[in-house]
């Protein structure tokens, strides 16, 4: 029961990074795209990745994320399957070896937390 507990922390946990990160990329295609288009700035939350965020989550993960600038709009119109975004959505990525470990790690630390 524990051990599923702890999976289901790390797993929730990756996918509020993957949201993070989702979040900020469509943030900079907004903000490329209403550049290009000349239209007034789309609002959106500006404090939403922080919202998500809590103390299992190491802040570098986040900041070190760097958006990908799509050179051709048209390109990703025409080819949504060059998004990272669509990737993400559509395709499931077997995690690596390092992956694995790391979750692992990560569900030791919480069992060990629970336990004491």
């Amino acid at each position: 029961m524990k051990k599923t507990f702890n999976e289901k922390v790390c797993d929730l946990r990756t996918q509020k990074i993957r949201l993070i990160h989702e979040y900020k990329q469509f943030k900079f295609d907004i903000s490329m795209i209403q550049k290009e288009l000349n239209d007034p700035e789309i609002i959106t939350p500006s404090d939403f990745p922080e919202v998500l965020m809590d103390e299992s989550i190491d802040p570098n993960l986040i900041d070190s994320f760097e958006p990908i600038y799509h050179c051709d709009r048209m390109d990703l119109i025409f080819n949504p399957e060059l998004s990272p975004l669509y990737k993400n959505a559509y395709f499931y990525e077997e995690p690596t070896h390092e992956e694995i470990i790391m979750r692992q790690m990560r569900i030791d630390k919480l069992k060990y937390r629970h336990m004491h």
